[in-house]
Order: C-alpha cells, then sequence, then structure tokens
C-alpha cells in the first residue's frame, strides 16, 4: 500500500482550546484548509460567547468533532497500488506476467493452492497465477481466456475442456498436466515451458509458437480433434504428414 506523504492537521476544537494531530492523509489541501477554517471560526465563536449557557458550548464542541469524525474517515480510505482490488480469496482481478499500472488484476504469486477444486468450471478470465504453486489443481471447465500462469507450477493439473485463449505459458512447469479438449489458441510459450507427459487429446495449438522439438514431442502425442472449434490437434501444431 502506497500512500502521498503530505501531511494533514486534524483539528479538534472544544471550549477553551485548539489541538492537532498529524497523520499521513491524501486529502487534498483545499479540503483541509477549509475544514481548519470553519473548526477556527467555530472556536472563536466559543471563546467569544462564555456567557452562554454550557449546553452551547457543548453542541459546538459535538459538531466540531462531528466534523472532524467525518474528515478523519474520508482521508483514511487505504488506496491499494497500480488500481488493485484485494479479494476475500487473495485474488484480484486481471491477468498478465507484467503488472503495468492503471489496471487491475488478480494476483496469486506464490500462494501454495495445489489439489484445490475451487477453480472448476469458474470464469477466471485474465486471473494472474503467476509463480503460484498449482499441482494437481482442477481447471477443468473453467474460463482461462487470457489468464497467466507465468513460472507457475501446474504440473499434474486438470484443465479439460477448459478455455485457454490467449493464456501465458511462459516458464510454466505443465508436466503431466491434462489439457485434453482445451482450446490453447494464441497462448504463449517459451522453450523453457516443461511439457513432459502432458495429455493433449482434442487439444487446439492454433498459433501457439512452440520450439521445434517441442513441437516433435508434442506431435508424436497428438491425437483428436477439439470438439468446439473442430481443429484436429495435430493439424493445430503444424506437425508434418
Amino acid at each position: 500500500m502506497a500512500f502521498e506523504s503530505n501531511r494533514l492537521a486534524f483539528v479538534a476544537a472544544s471550549p477553551g482550546w485548539l489541538s492537532c494531530w498529524s497523520a499521513p492523509s491524501q486529502v487534498a489541501h483545499k479540503s483541509f484548509r477549509s475544514n481548519a477554517d470553519s473548526f477556527s471560526n467555530s472556536k472563536r465563536s466559543i471563546i467569544m460567547s462564555s456567557n452562554e449557557p454550557k449546553w452551547a458550548d457543548r453542541v459546538r464542541h459535538f459538531a466540531a468533532v462531528a466534523s472532524i469524525a467525518a474528515l478523519l474517515v474520508s482521508s483514511t480510505q487505504v488506496m491499494a497500488s497500480d488500481g488493485y482490488e484485494v479479494g476475500a480469496d487473495k485474488t484480484l482481478k486481471g491477468s498478465a506476467s507484467t503488472l503495468s499500472s492503471g489496471t487491475s488484476k488478480s494476483i496469486t504469486r506464490g500462494v501454495d493452492m495445489s489439489m484445490s477444486t475451487a477453480f472448476k468450471n469458474k470464469n477466471l478470465k485474465g486471473t494472474s497465477f503467476q509463480q503460484s504453486i498449482l499441482r494437481e489443481a482442477d481447471f477443468s471447465g473453467a474460463n482461462l481466456e487470457s489468464a497467466s500462469f507465468f513460472d507457475a507450477d501446474v504440473s499434474f493439473a486438470d484443465f479439460t475442456g477448459a478455455n485457454m485463449r490467449s493464456a501465458n505459458l511462459e516458464l510454466a512447469n505443465l508436466r503431466g498436466a491434462t489439457f485434453k479438449d482445451v482450446d490453447l489458441t494464441g497462448a504463449y510459450v517459451v522453450g523453457n515451458t516443461k511439457i513432459d507427459g502432458v495429455v493433449i487429446d482434442g487439444a487446439d495449438f492454433t498459433d501457439v509458437l512452440w520450439r521445434k522439438d517441442q513441437q516433435r514431442y508434442l506431435c508424436s502425442i497428438a491425437k483428436g480433434a477439439n470438439p468446439k472449434t473442430g481443429v484436429e490437434t495435430k493439424e493445430s501444431l503444424m506437425c508434418p504428414e
């Protein structure tokens, strides 16, 4: 959480004194000056009207305190850096391996969610699972379009029937994972993406750029056609005849 370094004085007015307390805030100075002036005027009017009944002083005092409380609440709104929104399940909305400011993202960086079934059939579009541990997790039927598994461990995870169009699999450990009937059109991989023992029956890898040795390996185990796109797995891998 990042805060501005400017200081704001919260003024507490009472019938005979004025005190100040400084705290970090992001509230604009104009708002402070306006409230501070009103508190100062309240103090002066209290001093000038010392002959009035005590209850009048108390009314002014509580009115000033109420104004301070309102200002304090508005000034202590904690803003997450780069526009992130924290969710109860430690995820924030968005994707990509590189976190750019001004967008909202789901982040589970470094969290161990092995064998989790919480993602099955869920809409996780754009979620960033980068550097997370997701061994044997169940993503079957999930919408993972544009999701990021950058440097994540999803070994032996089940992605059966998932939508993984444009997913980021850079540096991911996919060993033993099941991609049966998965649409991976336009997914991003690099040479260090680990694919030993994957199940790819009916997967669509259209426009996925594999290293030559990876392509040969996948072509040796490829079979079937994707039930949604109708594209044969070997065709999507551009396997030689």
